[in-house]
């Protein structure tokens, strides 16, 4: 609903926006491209649907005079559109495009006769891409496209490849550790690994103009908004020291990934770059402090080129996108309130799956086991890749 101020009160600059009408709110956390991105969608939107920004605009205004939390059913219930399937095509449409343009990827890496063609099923029926992408309406898809482009230009040429990934980064900032591993492995010199942060860097600093513009303190707080919310938590005891605990576990662990990739000799400098963003990525879904289920698909494009088989792609993502959802998607908005708009009414009452096997067993144990599950599938990959990074000798992959 946000983009839609930019035609409806010609909202330029949405950082200082938010903070001068919501102080109180975390409504920054998506970058200024991401707003401008999904404005430039309103455009077209205007001659197929009369009724999308307004739609956009009462839901603004019921967000803005609401007086507690509301969940998808409250805005069903409280904003009414006739047009309402039609309007949430719409809302997705920029999914659908970046999710298209990553099959064409695919499709290059396939006649490049790196991949084989089932991995196209693998991306077309991967769980995480289904829930996040057009279930629950997570933009995260997109800077995923940019990263999966990011390698295949990798092959040929690094600039090209850090572009795409400063794109990516623009949209979320986790490609920043990307653009920094791809500088450490192909720069030869000190100098030519600055210069290849500088490059990567460009785009992310270009769609930061408008907020420097404004105000130069908001486009600093925006590099890493999450980050700056949580450190405002007023926590104590162990949510204070657990947090601290997986900010100094994740450091350790990409400062190691960081070494490795740096001193690591090989002439497939592609697949070195690869290999360690995979493990820099899945160390920060595994153990970073606050971890949210769409996360799963910044690692998704990796584990796709490294695993590279079908059928090994889809056991590992959907056992992750399980495990994950065991400890992760527990409220009925996430579950089948998703359905809410099919029958409002229905749908959100329903109870929640953990609600349902907490009536036989206690369900702090099934998402105990889940999360340590997790943790201990993603670190089993990531042992896999550093230790094929480190010793390539004693472990043949199939191609």
């Amino acid at each position: 609903m946000f983009p839609n101020l930019f035609f409806s009160q010609g909202v330029f600059e949405i950082f200082s926006y938010l903070e001068k009408n919501f102080p109180q709110t975390r409504l920054s956390y998506y970058t200024p491209l991401t707003y401008y991105s999904f404005a430039l969608f309103q455009l077209p939107y205007q001659l197929i649907s009369n009724s999308f920004s307004n739609w956009m605009t009462n839901l603004y205004q019921f967000y803005i005079e609401r007086t507690q939390i509301a969940y998808t059913k409250d805005y069903l219930m409280q904003v009414k559109n006739a047009f309402l399937f039609r309007d949430l095509f719409l809302a997705k449409i920029p999914y659908l495009i970046a999710d298209l343009a990553s099959l064409i990827i695919l499709f290059k890496f396939i006649k490049s006769r790196y991949l084989k063609p089932e991995v196209i099923l693998a991306w077309l029926f991967a769980p995480i891409v289904i829930y996040s992408t057009y279930m629950h309406g997570q933009y995260d898809i997109i800077p995923s496209f940019f990263v999966l482009l990011a390698f295949f230009l990798l092959r040929k040429n690094p600039y090209t490849a850090l572009i795409a990934f400063g794109i990516a980064a623009a949209f979320k900032n986790y490609s920043l550790l990307f653009i920094l591993i791809v500088s450490l492995v192909y720069g030869k010199t000190v100098g030519e690994k600055l210069k290849m942060i500088f490059v990567g860097l460009v785009p992310y600093a270009v769609s930061l103009i408008p907020v420097l513009i404004t105000d130069p303190r908001l486009s600093i707080y925006s590099l890493f908004p999450k980050a700056y919310f949580q450190s405002k938590e007023p926590l104590s005891g162990w949510p204070l020291i657990s947090r601290y605990l997986h900010l100094i576990v994740l450091g350790i662990s990409l400062f190691i990934t960081l070494f490795i990739a740096a001193i690591v000799k090989t002439k497939d400098k592609w697949q070195t770059t690869l290999s360690a963003s995979l493990v820099a990525i899945i160390f920060v879904i595994t153990l970073a402090p606050l971890v949210v289920f769409h996360y799963l698909l910044w690692a998704f494009p990796l584990v796709i080129l490294w695993l590279r088989k079908a059928k090994t792609i889809y056991l590992f993502i959907t056992a992750q996108a399980l495990l994950a959802a065991s400890f992760m998607l527990l409220a009925n908005h996430v579950q089948l309130g998703l359905f809410t708009p099919l029958n409002n009414e229905y749908f959100s009452q329903l109870p929640t799956f953990n609600q349902l096997i907490d009536k036989i067993l206690p369900y702090r144990i099934f998402s105990t086991i889940g999360y340590l599950s997790f943790i201990l599938l993603n670190l089993s990959l990531c042992s896999i890749v550093l230790i094929n990074m480190l010793f390539k000798s004693s472990i043949r992959r199939k191609t």
